[in-house]
């Protein structure tokens, strides 16, 4: 067999190495989107059914982690649950958009971002997990929607100028109390 011959078929072995690799790579790729889903799917619509149903605040011990215990009290957790509740409405329909998994020591997490589709608009849902005893448990939970924005768009605090939403009791950049304000300010319009 001439040279040229055996370096045609050695350079055709690697391509065809090569394509089985990428293959190989894309088809785990694609195990890893669908089994995150379905493992992780469930839990989100749980959440807002939970919501939904007026039992969000059952979940704060059931369905997160000690660490998001750590930094948010069960009535900022529920308080959390009712606007979005109250904004959106209940959801209808979301599709998985980004997810990336991980593995750090012994325990194992993953992030998920959703779009979703609610009753009242679009969103997005952003889930950190980890995995505890063997289950899916929130990190993080958070819902960004264009409906949140047009509610801070509408209104702005007469002390210090910035946005917030217009039901709000205090402004959440300077902390003072808006009610006292609200009959000069409707007075002067």
């Amino acid at each position: 067999m001439s040279t040229g011959k055996t370096v045609a078929i050695i350079l055709a072995a690697c391509a065809s190495l090569g394509i089985i690799g990428i293959a190989s790579c894309a088809g785990l790729l694609y195990v890893g989107y669908k089994n995150t889903d379905a493992a992780i799917s469930p839990r989100i619509d749980a959440m807002f059914s939970a919501m939904e149903d007026g039992t969000f605040s059952d979940t704060y011990q059931t369905e997160t982690t000690q660490e998001l215990r750590s930094v948010a009290t069960k009535e900022q957790y529920e308080a959390t649950g009712q606007a979005v509740a109250m904004r959106l409405g209940a959801l209808k329909s979301k599709t998985l958009r980004t997810f990336s998994a991980r593995q750090q020591n012994a325990d194992s997490y993953a992030d998920v971002t959703y779009d979703a589709l609610f009753e009242k608009g679009n969103g997005v849902v952003i889930a950190s997990m980890k995995k505890v005893g063997g289950e899916w448990k929130f990190l993080s939970f958070r819902v960004t929607s264009p409906v949140f924005e047009q509610d801070l768009a509408t209104a702005r605090c007469p002390f210090c100028d910035k946005p917030h939403a217009k039901n709000a009791s205090f402004c959440p950049s300077c902390g003072k109390e808006l009610a006292k304000h609200a009959p000069q300010e409707n007075a002067q319009k």
